[in-house]
């Protein structure tokens, strides 16, 4: 896997569902936004972000707290709980592209290990953004980095 800085994503008219969610809810929420967005959406590409903020174990289950972006095609009207946003974008990111979806954890292992080594700090929790490519699943990784210098 090749890891590379300085780089950057955008992405206009999303649709964002941000909460905490038992692990297991997690899968049904990704469901529900892409069946109530599909219509809306680019179908090139089928793209779906998501990226976690915290995560926790209560009372033996683990609740993630996460947000799921869906992009579309323009602006529309969108009912709790869900938000539409202008736009995402992150600048100074660090990015990895991991080519089989079922190794992404040891990607984000890798990513990790290469902030540490490098004294990275991140100013961002990790933008997966998922998306097909020739009928195959691919996740890209983003995270943005403090470019300052101390």
């Amino acid at each position: 896997m090749i890891i590379l800085l300085n780089q950057s994503l955008e992405v206009n008219n999303l649709v964002s569902r941000s909460d905490k969610f038992f692990t297991d809810e997690f899968q049904k929420v990704i469901q529900d936004i892409i069946m109530k967005y599909k219509d809306f959406g680019d179908t090139t590409n089928e793209c779906l972000i998501t990226t976690t903020k915290t995560m926790k174990i209560v009372e033996g289950k683990q609740i993630l707290d996460v947000e799921v972006l869906v992009p579309i095609s323009y602006r529309i009207p969108v009912e709790n709980p869900y938000v539409f946003k202008e736009k995402i974008r992150i600048t100074n990111a660090l990015y990895a592209k991991v080519e089989h979806i079922e190794k992404l954890n040891e990607a984000m292992n890798e990513v990790n290990g290469y902030i540490i080594s490098n004294r990275l700090q991140p100013v961002t929790s990790a933008y997966i953004v998922q998306t097909k490519q020739d009928d195959k699943l691919i996740a890209e990784i983003y995270i943005g980095i403090n470019s300052n210098i101390l």
